[in-house]
């Protein structure tokens, strides 16, 4: 970006700040992309990829990119897989018909959903150890 033939500061910044902030604003469309389609593979994850995702969330705040609330909530039920989607959905459906105007805080269902993969992570090793007993004491 040649600048030489611009005569006043204020006309050489108006440049600087339009170019820039078109490139900034294609950035920001960017992180927002790359959060709304982060995705968790498995149910033994999930603490590590929502508090990953929290990060992210306060990084976008940080820089501007407003999420919303209701926005977050969506990302994250798209992110995690089925079974703790539909546990989640099912929270916020509770939450709702308890206190239809009450607004359900991202961070409270995030811990929800970490406690439910923790149960069911244990759930999983405990049936998977008792199958294991059991094969063996009919062989």
């Amino acid at each position: 970006m040649c600048l030489c033939p611009i005569a006043l500061v204020a006309d050489c910044w108006a440049k600087v700040k339009t170019k820039y902030s078109m490139k900034s604003q294609y950035a920001e469309v960017d992180l927002l992309t790359a959060f709304l389609e982060m995705h968790c593979s498995a149910v033994s994850e999930v603490q590590t990829f929502l508090r990953q995702m929290h990060v992210k969330h306060k990084e976008l705040a940080a820089i501007g990119v407003k999420v919303t609330g209701k926005k977050y909530q969506s990302a994250i039920l798209k992110s995690i897989l089925e079974e703790m989607s539909k546990f989640a959905s099912s929270l916020l459906t509770s939450a709702w018909m308890f206190a239809p105007s009450a607004k359900v805080d991202p961070d409270i269902l995030i811990n929800n959903i970490s406690e439910e993969a923790d149960r069911l992570t244990t759930w999983r090793k405990h049936d998977k150890s008792a199958k294991g007993q059991g094969q063996q004491g009919g062989a």
